[in-house]
C-alpha cells in the first residue's frame, strides 16, 4: 500500500509558478518552455502569470516560484541570477527614419522620445541629462513598440521584443 501511494505521488504533475513582463511570457517564455523544463516536461505543469511592472512583487508575496525580469531585484530577499544578456536597442519605424534623415544620436534627439518606464535613456545612451522631447510614456513593452511602429517616435527596448518587427521590415 505504501509502494502503491508513493508511485501515486511520484506520477502526480507539479505545477511550477512562472511570473515574467507580458512581452517576456509571449515572446521568449512561453515558446520556450520545452527548453526550459527540459526532461521533466511530462512532470511538470507550468503555470505563468504575466505582470509588467510586479515580477518582484509576485515572488516576495509567494504567488510565483520563479521569476524572468531584466535588471537587479530591489529587494535583497530575493535570490537572482543573471541567465542571458539581451541587448538594449534604440527602435524607430522606416517611415520615421525615412521623415527625418537620421543621421546619429543628435538627430534621434530632435525627435519625440517614446519613454518604457523601465530603461532609463539617458543612462542607456550614456546622456549627461534626460531626453528633452517626450512624446509618451509606457508601462507596458508591447504598447510602447506598436507606437514606434506607427511611426510616433523612437523608443529604448530589449532586443527581443522587436526581433519580429525587424525581420519584416516593421
Amino acid at each position: 500500500d505504501a509502494l502503491l501511494s508513493q508511485q501515486r505521488i511520484m506520477q502526480q504533475k507539479t505545477t511550477l509558478r512562472l511570473v515574467a513582463t507580458r512581452e517576456f511570457a509571449a515572446r521568449v517564455l512561453a515558446p520556450g518552455l520545452i527548453g526550459l523544463l527540459g526532461g521533466d516536461a511530462a512532470n511538470v505543469v507550468p503555470q505563468i502569470t504575466s505582470d509588467e511592472m510586479g515580477v518582484e512583487h509576485a515572488l516576495l508575496s509567494g504567488e510565483a516560484d520563479l521569476g524572468f525580469d531584466c535588471g537587479r531585484p530591489g529587494s535583497p530577499s530575493v535570490r537572482f541570477r543573471l541567465v542571458r544578456k539581451e541587448p538594449l536597442v534604440v527602435v524607430a519605424a522606416p517611415s520615421l527614419q525615412k521623415r527625418h534623415r537620421l543621421r546619429g544620436l543628435g538627430d534621434l534627439l530632435q525627435l519625440p522620445h517614446l519613454y518604457y518606464q523601465r530603461i532609463s535613456p539617458a543612462r542607456v545612451l550614456g546622456l549627461s541629462h534626460e531626453v528633452s522631447i517626450l512624446g509618451a510614456s509606457f508601462n507596458d513593452i508591447a504598447t510602447t513598440r506598436a507606437a514606434c511602429v506607427a511611426g510616433l517616435g523612437w523608443a529604448i527596448l530589449p532586443s527581443y521584443t522587436v526581433r519580429d518587427e525587424v525581420r519584416s521590415n516593421e
